[in-house]
């Protein structure tokens, strides 16, 4: 939670991180600790930045076809809240023949370039960049999008191999 004092680094090969701190949330009555993170950092075809979802773990770029992104995912949305709340992932798909599906939302996505993914449902349209991520939660490496609305509303899924 709570992710500041932060700065933006771009290394020889032109990738960016953010380095900020964050509270851990512990849910008790102890002290929340303070924790430096980074994150890659991404940006939309329109500027927008945004960041993957888990701390980077130092993954080698992976060229992915459409038929390893098939498969469940839970996805959060990173909307604005007042006051500051706990977003819970929900389930997504993407299926087959472009079929997406995002709890009762069904739309198309479509490969637009390397590790580059197009979502669109109603009017909304959303871009995502593919990465390989280490699941922190389940100790593993998975499939994570990381992405953004042309709204500037950005969001993480991590694919559930376990579905």
């Amino acid at each position: 939670m709570a992710p500041g004092h932060n700065s933006v680094l771009k290394n020889r090969e032109n990738d960016h991180f953010l380095v900020c701190h964050i509270r851990e949330k512990n849910f008790t009555p102890a002290p929340e600790p303070s924790t430096m993170q980074v994150r890659r950092l991404f940006f939309s075809e329109d500027g927008w930045p945004y960041t993957e979802g888990e701390i980077y773990a130092g993954k080698e770029p992976h060229n992915f076809s459409p038929e390893e992104l098939y498969g469940f995912y839970e996805r959060i949305d990173l909307v604005p809240m007042l006051p500051q709340g706990i977003s819970t992932a929900t389930p997504m798909k993407l299926g087959e023949n472009a079929y997406y599906e995002h709890c009762s939302i069904c739309g198309t996505w479509e490969m637009t370039g390397e590790n580059r993914i197009k979502i669109a449902y109603g009017p909304y349209e959303e871009t995502a960049t593919v990465t390989m991520i280490f699941d922190r939660q389940r100790k593993k490496e998975t499939v994570a999008l990381c992405g953004v609305r042309k709204d500037g509303t950005a969001f993480w899924a991590k694919k559930r191999e376990d579905l």
